[in-house]
């Protein structure tokens, strides 16, 4: 429990620069920008803000000490073959949901990406 806060400002570093890296690549990928930033205080390029990357940080640090030990807990008494279904399950819903969401993208109700002039 120590180490709470060297968990938060290890998780601020990890989550601001996986969201300035994501907003960078997605941005180059699909000549889109999918979130901005710019008009929030401590910005930088408008990829990420010092506010949110608080709240990413803090929920990072929550699932870390508090929430992933319960679903750990919880797997453990649950057996293999059951894991193992579920899994597969998940796995294809994943594959199922990444797919369709490349090929129709932004179609979800008030989904909306901001478009480079």
């Amino acid at each position: 429990q120590s180490d709470i806060p060297a968990t938060f400002i290890f998780s601020i570093l990890i989550c601001g620069t996986l969201e300035y890296f994501t907003s960078y690549f997605m941005e180059k990928i699909f000549h889109a920008r999918w979130w901005d930033y710019s008009k929030r205080k401590f910005n930088i390029n408008g990829r990420i803000c010092f506010l949110y990357t608080l709240v990413f940080a803090l929920l990072a640090t929550i699932l870390y000490y508090f929430v992933i030990p319960k679903i750990i807990d919880l797997l453990k008494k649950v057996n293999y073959k059951t894991l193992s279904v579920i899994s597969i399950i998940l796995l294809s819903l994943y594959l199922v949901d990444n797919i369709y969401s490349y090929k129709k993208p932004n179609i979800v109700r008030g989904a909306h990406i901001v478009r480079k002039n």
